[in-house]
């Protein structure tokens, strides 16, 4: 049977071994395969943690505190591609941030612009810096979007991040109400199969297929099988149907066991409640399926396309692109475009059940938008296997012939 036989071409390959022993090490290193933390019920009078709301009264003193304590010592942290970048500002950069300040404080820009640093915490206390008694909220996120543009992007002062500056205190109720939507809602378990999925998705899903999916498309060409597979009399579309479901299968297995095995570890923690055993299987195939679809669909097309290993440059940058767009972002991202969907604020982000449903139907959107991708691909791949099988485009497309030019062209100069 075909099927069996691209499994079996995929399952024996160095590049599979390869796939699950990085799928591991990946997963080892989050600490997905060591839950050991329990869920308590909340008691009176106990510490129950903070959490960031976007409250103005909050956030503005906060946020205006922390620029000016950057400005005083013209360092700046910033993520503008997702890695930590440490900004210093010009002269005439620093005196426009100087000017941010003072509409956002109301105290007069030469203030701020002495050269020195001593003489700067002398000449303002940081008692002064507060908003300016007048100042709406709307006029401090516009000063704060000019700060972030000066900055160049990725700091704490952007738009989407200023919730960071609105701790508040988890109150007793609020720590019921969660705790009782983690037992009756999730039933303990689908907390920590969600977190599995943040890490699965953005650290394999999202980007180790393509390799498997490039590996499998390229090994019928490099052992001469082209011919043979083209004339076939299977129909195109059933060859690359088969073998894209077979990439699947061997994609889906292991995770899935990985994902019970991660799971497993934390249901003797609840002893005697009622807990979702499907859990795993549910995240595993709603949530990171249409992440692994893509990868391998982008990975088919490409390769079948060019007859060359591009597909892999492709998912790495597009990959790279919403590893960083979603930096910010990661407590909860599930915007309709993301390749792999983030809901991950370290340990407490499997107990953060009302987060999750609130935005449960922006994931749906999402992954249906994923899943649908990828079939318009494998569509667009059955097209280009059925041109290479007429003859219609070569083996590499029209890479081949631009290549192979190249020398040539340089040859004859030579000449």
């Amino acid at each position: 049977m075909l099927f069996w036989q691209e499994i079996k071409k995929l399952a024996g390959s160095v590049v599979y071994v390869l796939f699950v022993a990085v799928l591991i090490m990946e997963l080892s290193s989050q600490g997905v395969f060591s839950f050991h933390d329990k869920l308590e019920e909340p008691q009176p009078g106990e510490n129950y943690g903070i959490h960031n709301e976007e409250i103005p009264e909050l956030v503005m003193p906060a946020a205006i505190k922390e620029l000016f304590q950057e400005y005083t010592w013209n360092q700046y942290t910033t993520y503008p591609i997702g890695l930590y970048k440490n900004v210093k500002l010009k002269e005439k950069e620093k005196a426009q941030m100087a000017e941010i300040l003072s509409e956002l404080t109301g105290i007069k820009a030469e203030r701020f612009s002495v050269e020195k640093d001593a003489e700067l915490q002398k000449g303002i206390s940081e008692h002064e810096i507060a908003p300016r008694a007048d100042l709406t909220y709307e006029e401090f996120k516009a000063c704060m979007e000019r700060a972030d543009r000066l900055l160049g992007g990725g700091s704490d002062y952007a738009p989407d991040a200023l919730i960071g500056f609105g701790k508040v205190p988890v109150t007793y109720e609020d720590a019921r109400v969660e705790y009782q939507l983690v037992k009756d809602k999730d039933q303990f378990t689908g907390g920590y199969a969600r977190l599995f999925s943040d890490y699965a998705g953005v650290m394999a899903m999202a980007i180790l297929p393509v390799f498997l999916s490039v590996a499998l498309c390229l090994k019928d060409r490099r052992n001469k099988m082209s011919q043979l597979v083209y004339s076939r009399k299977v129909s195109s579309a059933v060859l690359v149907g088969v073998r894209y479901a077979a990439i699947l299968t061997v994609v889906m297995v292991p995770v899935v066991i990985l994902a019970y095995y991660s799971n497993s570890k934390v249901w003797n923690l609840y002893e005697g409640m009622q807990l979702d055993y499907l859990a795993p299987l549910k995240y595993a195939f709603g949530w990171l399926l249409p992440s692994a679809m893509v990868s391998a669909a982008v990975g088919m097309f490409f390769t079948e396309l060019t007859g060359t290993p591009i597909a892999i440059a492709v998912q790495c940058f597009w990959w790279f692109l919403d590893l960083n767009a979603g930096y910010k972002n990661i407590s909860s991202s599930y915007g309709l475009f993301r390749l792999a969907p983030r809901h991950n604020a370290g340990t407490l982000s499997r107990f953060r059940v009302l987060d999750f449903t609130s935005n449960f139907d922006r994931l749906v959107q999402n992954r249906l938008l994923m899943a649908g991708l990828a079939l318009v691909l494998v569509v667009l791949t059955i097209f280009a296997y059925d041109w290479k099988r007429r003859g219609k485009i070569g083996e590499r497309f029209k890479i081949r012939s631009v290549f192979a030019a190249a020398p040539d062209r340089k040859n004859k100069s030579a000449a």
